[in-house]
């Protein structure tokens, strides 16, 4: 079933009104490209065509096939060119309403790298003539970028509509959790993150346990391979990646501090992270401890969790010992999503502030972290972000303990250092799992917001 992308398919119906158009649609691998646009053609007359890693003439060959099939043909037969196959697709449409979707299209390009330069040609003097969408899309983010939103790209004046796919909004991701309660669909979310491929693979018919067992535990588990659909379009050493995959599957590192555990040069360490950053596997976070330091960070949870657990494990989980081996973990597993929830949370307080039940613009929400600050001890906010004179901050629990005065007036004490001179208002988030005692909800400070999960999961 398909869930969410209601402004996605918004924008997409209405650049499909215009007589005829050129988009580019692309994101992160499993992040929901491809099924978002087989939703968006679903009831419109359309060829649609994946790419793939292999030479330009199987490549021809594949969308040949599927111009003839469009045409109820069943006989086998390669257009001579990618023009001949174009002037083919356009005729089936005659003079209707009609979408192209190529699908992967830096696999196209890998094997003909003048395909961009063809297709330049066809849009010129072919689909602006028509009434035809053509859609390009693909995984390899920074790729799709340069091949065609570069000034220098044949296609660059043609694009139509630009659209970058991101994860689902928070309010979007919890409708596949429905059938759960709202603890359990906080520790998907740890989980999962609002990454509707991994979503989509939830069995609602088994509890949250018996899903990560399922899921992440089972010699048959496609999770188990989440490396190569993460990493296939970024990499081909893939030996170095899992080392560097392996040194931030604990926590947030810097690029020194990698080079260190991976014993590596930084100049050689740098390069590799430079391509996980454009693929989106990786993100930096920048932090303040004493000066403004970037750590990378793992963005997925399931490559997160791949990395600490299940690695060094895959072998046993293939000889059939996931489920003890899951067991054996559940305690490190449990504090896997604690540190997860810090995501969920800050996921949940963007989606607000979006919405614009902020009252402010706060972005981008960063950590604070202070080894030794004035007050004579270190410093940690999970979430800090600021707009002009005023300041957001977040404190994220996912324990069993209920939040108490002591949290806030540590808040307050945090936020009560020189580097918050100038800050005139001050705003408190503090989102727990289990609540909050009677000396912190008798508060009754404007500036003090309590987000129970009961809430966060109740949003609309």
């Amino acid at each position: 079933m398909f869930y969410g992308r209601k402004q996605e398919l918004k924008t997409l119906e209405k650049e499909y009104l215009k007589k005829n158009s050129l988009c580019s649609i692309y994101g992160a691998r499993r992040i929901g490209k491809t099924s978002l646009i087989n939703e968006f053609i679903k009831d419109k007359k359309s060829i649609m065509f994946q790419a793939k890693e292999v030479s330009d003439n199987d490549n021809l060959k594949s969308f040949s096939a599927k111009i003839l099939e469009s045409f109820d043909r069943s006989d086998e037969y390669t257009y001579s060119s990618w023009e001949k196959a174009f002037d083919s697709a356009i005729s089936f449409f005659k003079n209707e309403k009609g979408i192209i979707v190529i699908d992967e299209y830096p696999y196209l390009v890998k094997a003909n790298p003048g395909i961009t330069s063809i297709l330049q040609d066809i849009i010129d003097n072919k689909i602006t003539k028509s009434n035809i969408m053509v859609i390009l899309s693909g995984s390899n983010v920074s790729f799709m970028e340069k091949e065609l939103n570069d000034k220098q790209s044949p296609l660059y004046k043609r694009i139509t509509l630009r659209m970058i796919i991101n994860k689902m909004s928070f309010d979007e991701a919890i409708l596949f959790l429905n059938d759960y309660s709202n603890e359990d669909k906080t520790k998907f979310l740890c989980m999962f993150g609002e990454y509707p491929y991994y979503l989509s693979k939830i069995n609602n018919k088994l509890s949250f346990e018996d899903n990560i067992k399922e899921l992440l535990f089972n010699e048959n588990s496609i999770l188990l391979k989440v490396p190569e659909l993460v990493l296939s379009n970024s990499s081909r050493e893939q030996g170095f990646y899992n080392s560097i995959l392996m040194a931030l599957a604990g926590k947030k590192k810097g690029l020194t501090e990698i080079s260190n555990i991976m014993n590596e040069e930084v100049t050689k360490v740098n390069k590799y992270i430079k391509t996980l950053t454009e693929a989106e596997i990786i993100i930096k976070r920048e932090t303040y401890n004493s000066k403004r330091q970037t750590n990378y960070y793992i963005l997925d949870p399931v490559l997160r969790f791949y990395y600490k657990f299940l690695l060094n494990n895959i072998e046993k989980i293939e000889a059939g010992y996931g489920q003890m081996l899951y067991e054996r973990l559940k305690a490190d597993i449990d504090k896997f999503i604690s540190y997860s929830f810090e995501d969920v949370a800050i996921s949940y307080i963007e989606f607000l502030g979006k919405n614009g039940k902020l009252g402010g613009i706060y972005y981008p929400i960063q950590n604070l972290i202070i080894d030794k600050s004035e007050l004579g001890r270190s410093i940690e906010i999970d979430g800090i972000a600021r707009d002009g004179d005023s300041l957001l901050v977040i404190e994220c629990k996912f324990t069993n303990e209920k939040r108490s005065i002591r949290d806030y007036e540590k808040m307050v004490e945090n936020t009560s250092i020189k580097m918050f001179e100038g800050i005139k208002k001050f705003n408190y988030y503090i989102v727990s799992k289990t609540g909050f005692d009677k000396t912190l909800t008798d508060l009754k400070k404007d500036n003090l917001h309590l987000i129970s999960i009961d809430e966060m999961m109740s949003i609309q």
